[in-house]
């Protein structure tokens, strides 16, 4: 198959040996999960605190062709400095101490509400990822990152059957729609930062019985839990991060059964791989929403495609287009209207 593990650590190792006391068992439980984005991205430490500068190359040398007797001209390679910025999420789990003392096991109660709100700051962190509901978009929030809607947006696609050797965002032609993304992950296509103290990308830190307040500013006791977590994310070859936008669900303009091609959005995903640096599909992704990823498994029963297989990626069976592991992202919506 096409995708091999990333021999870099994930997110949970970074986490493995932080807190040997156990107050960071609930988000690593959360970690544990099968998690996009999460257990299959190559992770770099940000050379900067808040901040990670790197080199993207613009232009190679070519060479010339010479005779003896004669020289070749001098040729270096352009380079150009790429500062992306670290995104910090952060929030407070609160539990009133008179609900715990009526739990039969509060121990385990408030763990599981920490594993709920840990969840929750996931989804934010996808949201961010993909630019959804208006997260993932420095224009608008100078504390946020962008997000890959706004590095490749709806309103950069081009048509099928327009494409150059340099598209990254191709309309499969609806008004609106979901979107296919197609990721190369490693230090040559899309990775994520974690900050220079490894410890800081997510924190979780328990305060037992504190004073807090209500709406009407009166005291009570509760034991809270503060979740941040921080992250940004670079792309060195423009060309690792494409997406097939505006794909209908069914009918004209659909990924699975166009009115003119039957196999439209196939041959598109198709030509999309053969545009990935060098065609090279290592360390690939396919992410969908779960609209899309239902076609997918429906194509899959039907057989009506040899190129849709299951094979075992990351210890499980899944979903594989031409080798390609097909991961579903819950936040992808068959809607984007209000997404870049």
């Amino acid at each position: 198959m096409a995708f091999t593990i990333n021999t870099a650590h994930t997110l949970p190792e970074i986490l493995r040996h932080n807190a040997p006391d156990g107050s960071y068992m609930a988000a690593r439980d959360v970690l544990k999960k099968n998690l996009p984005m999460i257990e299959e991205t190559y992770w770099e430490q940000a050379n900067e605190e808040t901040s990670h500068e790197f080199l993207k190359t613009v232009s190679k040398p070519t060479g010339a062709l010479v005779r003896y007797e004669e020289g070749a001209p001098f040729e270096i390679s352009t380079d150009r400095a790429v500062r992306e910025q670290l995104c910090r999420i952060e929030g407070n789990l609160r539990v009133d101490v008179r609900v715990l003392a009526k739990s039969a096991n509060p121990g385990a109660y408030y763990r599981e509400k920490e594993m709920r709100y840990f969840e929750g700051m996931l989804n934010t962190f996808h949201e961010t990822i993909f630019s959804k509901n208006s997260r993932g978009n420095m224009g608008t929030n100078p504390k946020d990152i962008n997000g890959l809607g706004v590095r490749r947006p709806v309103s950069s696609a081009v048509a099928i059957g327009s494409e150059t050797a340099t598209t990254t965002v191709v309309n499969m032609g609806n008004s609106t729609g979901g979107s296919i993304w197609l990721i190369k992950h490693g230090g040559d296509g899309l990775f994520m930062l974690h900050p220079r103290t490894a410890a800081n990308t997510i924190k979780q830190e328990q305060f037992e019985n504190q004073l807090v307040y209500d709406a009407n500013s009166y005291p009570f006791r509760a034991d809270m839990t503060n979740f941040s977590m921080e992250f940004g994310l670079g792309i060195v070859n423009d060309m690792a991060v494409q997406r097939l936008c505006n794909i209908a669900l069914t009918g004209n303009h659909s990924f699975f059964g166009d009115g003119t091609t039957v196999q439209k959005g196939e041959y598109a995903l198709i030509d999309m791989i053969s545009r990935l640096p060098g065609g090279s599909t290592e360390g690939c992704v396919l992410y969908v929403g779960p609209q899309i990823m239902s076609g997918i498994r429906k194509r899959l029963n039907d057989k009506t495609n040899m190129n849709y297989t299951k094979e075992t990626v990351w210890g499980r069976e899944m979903p594989t287009f031409m080798g390609i592991p097909i991961v579903q992202i819950d936040t992808l919506t068959a809607d984007e209207t209000s997404a870049s």
